[in-house]
């Protein structure tokens, strides 16, 4: 947790990363970053801590674990929220590319019933594949699976002011702070990789059908 908020990458030095909007609204999201990692509990620094530990430990299911893992998540969000543009109704993020791994697809067909394709092996996308493409689960501008989304919609945050630069056509223009929960970043990836085959692809692999055009 101590290294919880991952500065931006220095963006191309082009005329988009240089223009005067850009900069400033990396700064605002750099700035709220900064709040929201101030306004963390220490209660809930320390489960972030020791949440990789904890679930390597218990004697458990993996569906339990990553629930847990969801849980601790949903907490930080929470805390977020003050300091994020995200929010019912923006759907942003649901057009552009999203890793999952195959035990969160497991929960989502025990949870919602919907059937996903059979993969041979993990899949890696440029990040134009699926660029302005819908998440198969949006539904209506929302999200039809929200109490099990996976890992990567629910630690995905926007600290600027706005939604602008989530737009599917200026997403990849300008690289915003991001926050890395290192522990749980940790965990996730141990509990997901020894799961079934540890398979991982976009999330619109595992449910072509269910992509809407």
């Amino acid at each position: 947790m101590n290294e919880l908020i991952r500065t931006a990458k220095q963006p191309p030095c082009d005329e988009v990363s240089q223009e005067p909007l850009a900069q400033r609204n990396i700064q605002t999201a750099k700035a709220n970053s900064e709040k929201f990692t101030a306004a963390i509990p220490a209660k809930i620094k320390q489960r972030e801590d020791t949440i990789q530990r904890q679930l390597s430990l218990e004697n458990a299911s993996a569906f339990s674990k990553l629930r847990k893992l969801y849980h601790l998540l949903n907490e930080l969000g929470a805390i977020a929220a003050p300091y994020i543009a995200c929010g019912k109704g923006c759907s942003a993020c649901c057009h552009m590319n999203v890793m999952v791994s195959q035990l969160e697809v497991a929960l989502i067909e025990k949870e919602v019933g919907a059937r996903p394709a059979p993969l041979q092996g993990s899949r890696v996308h440029n990040l134009e594949t699926f660029n302005g493409v819908p998440c198969p689960f949006l539904t209506d501008g929302a999200c039809s699976i929200y109490e099990v989304r996976p890992f990567a919609c629910r630690k995905h945050m926007n600290f600027d002011s706005s939604a602008y630069w989530c737009a599917p056509d200026r997403s990849h223009k300008v690289e915003m702070p991001l926050v890395e929960y290192s522990s749980a970043e940790s965990a996730y990836l141990g509990l997901t990789r020894i799961w079934g085959n540890g398979c991982f692809a976009d999330i619109r692999d595992f449910f072509p059908l269910t992509v809407q055009s």
